[in-house]
């Protein structure tokens, strides 16, 4: 993995599109310390950060380890038995190797115009200036409304919850002005607000979608 990152970082100052996914067996693997280490070292020498990828536009990355994934796959079979998945879950998705590192990683693609990224948990994302395009498939969606605050270009939204149904209290993105389609697969706001224009479209399960329902979670913001 160690390798693969650093070749990725010397070869990407001329690629406009990067497909990165990294599936660590342990959130722990000592490599991961290693690399972020010797990120570390680059950034304060003349390394990754004096050659940023100018012609980067296209980020599509995987950070999610093989723990993370039985993790998950377990707490969802508690789940469907005694509803019990989900609280047990969340302490699995603190922040770990992976995670850091692909916080190492934003802030050097700072022309991004799409990013894809599959991650535990929604990251802090850099005030990309020119992202148009973003997809987020994350099991955790804390803190989603603070990551999208400076992403004033962002036309298309694509959140999706894996594994569970994330309940947000509120996502507001009325003042993301030029935002047109928004997509919400299993990610159930209780007080969604958007521009003027904006099409939503939502996917998940019936008894969360049913406005009928004592589980329904969805109402708009005025």
């Amino acid at each position: 993995m160690e390798s693969v990152v650093r070749w990725m970082l010397h070869h990407w100052v001329d690629t406009g599109s990067v497909d990165l996914t990294m599936r660590p067996p342990y959130e722990d693997l000592p490599a991961q310390t290693i690399l972020l280490d010797s990120l570390g070292t680059h950034h304060q020498g003349a390394g990754v950060e004096s050659h940023p990828p100018a012609a980067l536009r296209v980020f599509r990355g995987s950070f999610v380890s093989d723990l993370t994934t039985y993790q998950a796959m377990l707490a969802k079979e508690r789940h469907r038995h005694d509803g019990s998945g989900r609280a047990e879950f969340k302490h699995t998705c603190s922040e770990g190797p992976v995670e850091r590192l692909c916080a190492r990683l934003l802030p050097l693609m700072d022309r991004l115009t799409a990013l894809n990224l599959f991650i535990p948990r929604v990251p802090r994302l850099p005030p990309f200036k020119e992202l148009e395009h973003l997809e987020l498939h994350c099991i955790d969606f804390n803190g989603v409304e603070q990551s999208l605050t400076g992403l004033h270009s962002l036309k298309t939204l694509f959140l999706s919850c894996e594994y569970f149904e994330a309940l947000l209290p509120k996502l507001r993105l009325k003042r993301l002005s030029k935002l047109r389609h928004v997509l919400l697969d299993d990610v159930f706001p209780a007080q969604l607000s958007l521009p003027r224009g904006c099409r939503l479209d939502i996917k998940g399960e019936a008894v969360v979608l049913d406005p009928g329902s004592s589980k329904s979670k969805l109402y708009w913001m005025r």
